[in-house]
């Protein structure tokens, strides 16, 4: 099988995460590499990414929930969450 660029890229991101840990520095100001793996499992399995496009009061309600999933589950849990894609129901999207 095949897989698209999306995967392959999601593949190399969770392989870096790996290598990196979950204390490491992302370019988001202030997120480490736990952060960043979090809001990528909201991004594409929670109906609160919904405030990726809104601002405000959603985009804040987003990044709480992001430090609140970043401290509940082991990074690892994170990593392999983000390197599974999204949801059967979207995977033809992805």
């Amino acid at each position: 099988m095949n897989k698209n660029y999306a995967q392959i890229e999601r593949q190399e991101l969770c392989d870096l995460f790996e290598s990196v840990g979950p204390d490491h520095p992302t370019l988001c100001e202030g997120w480490s590499a736990a952060d960043l793996a979090a809001h990528l499992v909201l991004r594409e399995n929670s109906l609160k990414a919904i405030g990726l496009v809104a601002p405000g009061y959603l985009a804040k309600k987003l990044a709480k929930a992001t430090k609140k999933l970043a401290q509940k589950k082991s990074f690892e849990e994170l990593v392999e969450k983000v390197r599974s894609g999204p949801p059967f129901y979207l995977k033809r999207f992805d």
